[in-house]
C-alpha cells in the first residue's frame, strides 16, 4: 500500500473534526475525498501532511513508513508528499517563476526540475510569458489566477490556476489536490 490511514481522529480544541476514518490508497490509484463543507476533507489532508496533530490511536503509513514519526517539513523533504494549499494563494512580492520554484525547494534533481518547469509552461503558456513579473502585479500570475474557476481552461493558457502549476513542479508520488465540496456520499456508504 502506498498510503494507509487507520482510525484517524483530529480535534480542534473541544470540537471533534474527524471521528476515526480509515482508508487505503494503492500505488497508481486516484482517490477523491468528497463531502459537504465542514465534513473534514481538508482536515484529513492536513493530518496526512502532518500540519495538524492527530489523536492517540491514529495510525498512518506511507510506503511502509510511520507518518506519525515525521514532522511536516520531513513529510515533504524525506517522503516527498506534496500539500498544495486550496485556493489561489501566492507570494505577491515574488515573481511567477519564484512562486513556481518554491514548489521545488525539497528537490535536488535540477535537470528534472527544469523539465517539469518546461512541462508546466507548455500547459500554462501565459506563465512562460510572465515568469519574471511579480505575482502581485495586475498583469501577472495573480491577475490571471483571479479569473473565475469555470472560465477559460488551463490548457488554453489563459487562466492558469496556481495550485496545479505549483503541483506540476513537484516530483512526488502523492499530490494533495483541491478538495471537492458536495452533499453526496459515495455509493454504499451509510454516513
Amino acid at each position: 500500500m502506498l498510503l494507509t490511514v487507520e482510525d484517524l481522529r483530529v480535534s480542534y480544541d473541544n470540537i471533534k473534526a474527524l471521528h476515526g476514518i480509515s482508508f487505503r490508497i494503492g500505488e497508481g490509484e486516484i482517490v477523491c475525498i468528497i463531502g459537504a463543507n465542514g465534513a473534514g476533507k481538508s482536515t484529513t489532508l492536513r493530518a496526512i501532511s502532518r500540519l495538524v496533530p492527530v489523536e492517540a490511536g491514529t495510525k498512518m503509513t506511507f510506503m511502509g513508513r510511520n507518518l506519525l514519526k515525521y514532522p511536516a517539513d520531513k513529510v515533504v523533504s524525506e517522503l516527498g508528499i506534496s500539500h498544495v494549499p486550496e485556493g489561489r494563494r501566492l507570494f505577491d512580492n515574488l515573481t511567477v517563476m519564484e512562486n513556481l520554484r518554491l514548489a521545488t525547494f525539497a528537490r535536488k534533481d535540477g535537470k528534472a526540475i527544469g523539465n517539469d518547469l518546461e512541462r508546466v509552461f507548455s500547459i500554462f503558456q501565459r506563465l512562460s510569458e510572465r515568469q519574471d513579473q511579480k505575482a502581485g502585479t495586475s498583469d501577472s500570475f495573480r491577475h490571471l489566477s483571479a479569473l473565475p474557476a469555470r472560465g477559460p481552461s488551463p490548457a488554453s493558457g489563459v487562466a492558469p490556476p496556481p495550485a496545479p502549476a505549483r503541483a506540476g513542479c513537484r516530483r512526488s508520488p502523492v499530490r494533495r489536490p483541491r478538495t471537492a465540496s458536495g452533499s453526496g456520499r459515495p455509493r454504499g456508504s451509510s454516513r
